[in-house]
């Protein structure tokens, strides 16, 4: 029987000469440790990298083991192992064994022999679950779909009949490219992964199967979907409220700001989906009104900026009382490395549409730049205010609550219809400033960047970065805003004399598509 040997000088043990034919190139050995034949055939260990195509951890197990061992002529009694198996086979269900040494170190024979075997399998089988993915995380491969074929509509989706009549009735003509891709995913069971611009149509994506999916008949939460602000809880909610009627599921809006008690009335009148924000989704939970052992989908919408505002924990406690399996689902405008971090924990092997990974922004939105000074900015949105349509409506968006206030004043004092919407406001105070902007009573609409992802109005004609945006994924949600479902929209940015760092890293994010826009302001 040949032998791996923890030796004395003098052994003179040996063990076959090892095939190295079968070895990919790169885990041969250098020619100055190919072995030295003898005339028997047998080659003498010495002249043997015996740890030749073992992955380096498992390897390094093996000569600390052996060096443990130096005097004890402790023998361990290993079968021929093809060459092909320390390439890339298994080795389950072969075995190692000892003889009884009085050495110290014959004592690590149980354990240290138990996890280098155990490694070995753990190297050549199935990986850890609990080993994180790479930050340049790489999804399944899913089939293409057929470039040459015609796109599909509404009718080839196999959504619910009733989700079909709501869907006429709201509008839709035309599934957008992500709803095309999405839909029959989840309708699948998969997981999924959603990558597009914002004003593609992601709630649909989303909201249209799991419309289709639930069993209007059991009056529990089998859906939840998680949304970082109140103004997209509202609009979430909203749609799908609308998608799921003809079906007579129940919706939740689940939100800060509002009484507890309203909340918790539609949610023990038998809620099927409930729409929330983290932070009160948890205070539910805690109060009991909430229940979430029966919820089948799970949906992180704009996944990103929930994690950027410091939502992380609250998910990981959300998700932990639901049941597992789940279908889970992602969307997102980018995809950053802690967001990989969260697929990677939740999601089983996602399926990735992404819309135009590439392109920061929708074509439909024109952007210009304007270099102004900062004492100038007021003139600047009165000319630009005086030079676009009369029916054009603007969200402007600045940096602070105190900026907000500031130049809702000054622009009501010009006799502009303005108004201002922050955290700082109760949620009262929110709903009416939002419901005058939709009904056109005001013009224009102020605010900080708690509406970049919560205002979905499809006839905003224009965004304004009176302040410049801190980072370019911050631009890219500020100016999505604007030109939505098809419709175009004008992006316009005012770069002060402090903002040059800033408006350099966008434009390097967006390429040559923001273009110079002199307002004539000292002409």
């Amino acid at each position: 029987m040949p032998r791996f040997v923890a030796e004395r000088p003098e052994a003179t043990d040996s063990i076959p000469a090892a095939d190295t034919t079968a070895l990919p190139q790169e885990t041969r050995p250098s020619t100055n440790q190919q072995a030295q034949v003898r005339p028997n055939g047998t080659a003498t260990k010495s002249s043997v990298n015996v740890y030749a195509g073992l992955p380096a951890s498992l390897a390094a197990k093996l000569q600390a083991f052996a060096a443990a061992v130096p005097t004890t002529g402790l023998a361990i009694n290993v079968p021929a192992i093809p060459a092909q198996k320390l390439a890339g086979g298994s080795l389950t269900g072969e075995k190692l064994s000892g003889r009884q040494s009085n050495h110290p170190a014959a004592s690590l024979n149980d354990s240290v022999l138990g996890d280098t075997l155990k490694a070995l399998d753990d190297t050549q089988g199935d990986p850890d679950p609990d080993q994180r993915a790479a930050p340049d995380y790489v999804f399944p491969p899913r089939p293409r779909l057929d470039p040459n074929a015609p796109p599909l509509t509404f009718d080839d989706l196999d959504l619910a009949p009733g989700v079909m009549r709501a869907i006429k009735a709201m509008g839709y003509t035309e599934p957008t490219d992500i709803q095309r891709q999405v839909v029959p995913l989840m309708l699948e069971g998969r997981d999924v992964v959603g990558q597009s611009q914002t004003g593609t149509g992601k709630t649909a994506a989303f909201g249209a199967p799991i419309a289709s999916m639930l069993d209007p008949d059991e009056p529990t939460v089998q859906a939840i979907v998680l949304v970082p602000t109140r103004e997209l809880c509202l609009q979430v909610a909203g749609e799908m409220t609308k998608l799921g009627a003809p079906r007579r599921l129940k919706v939740a809006a689940v939100y800060g700001g509002k009484a507890i008690r309203i909340q918790a009335e539609q949610l023990e009148d038998g809620a099927q989906i409930v729409v929330g924000t983290p932070g009160r989704v948890l205070d539910m939970i805690g109060r009991r009104h909430l229940r979430l052992e029966h919820v089948a989908v799970a949906v992180l919408d704009e996944c990103d900026e929930m994690l950027d505002i410091g939502f992380a924990e609250d998910i990981d406690r959300i998700l932990s009382y639901t049941p597992t399996p789940r279908q889970t689902s992602l969307f997102s405008a980018t995809l950053p490395p802690f967001v990989l971090e969260l697929i990677d924990r939740y999601l089983v092997q996602p399926q990735s549409v992404q819309i135009h990974p590439g392109q920061a922004t929708v074509p439909e939105i024109e952007q210009v730049y304007c270099e102004v000074l900062e004492q100038d900015k007021i003139r600047a949105i009165r000319r630009l205010l005086h030079e676009e349509p009369h029916k054009s409506r603007l969200l402007v968006f600045r940096r602070t609550q105190r900026g907000v206030d500031w130049l809702v004043r000054r622009l009501q004092n010009y006799g502009i219809g303005a108004e201002g919407i922050h955290g700082a406001l109760t949620q009262d105070q929110r709903e009416r400033v939002m419901r005058s902007f939709r009904n056109g009573d005001i013009r224009l609409l102020v605010a900080t960047n708690v509406a970049a992802r919560g205002l979905d109005i499809q006839d905003i004609s224009h965004v304004v970065n009176y302040d410049i945006p801190m980072t370019p994924d911050e631009y890219v949600h500020r100016i999505g805003r604007t030109g939505r479902a098809g419709k175009l929209g004008k992006a316009v940015t005012f770069v002060g004399e402090w903002d040059m760092e800033a408006f350099d890293l966008i434009r390097t994010r967006v390429g040559s598509g923001m273009q110079p826009l002199d307002l004539g302001l000292w002409n």
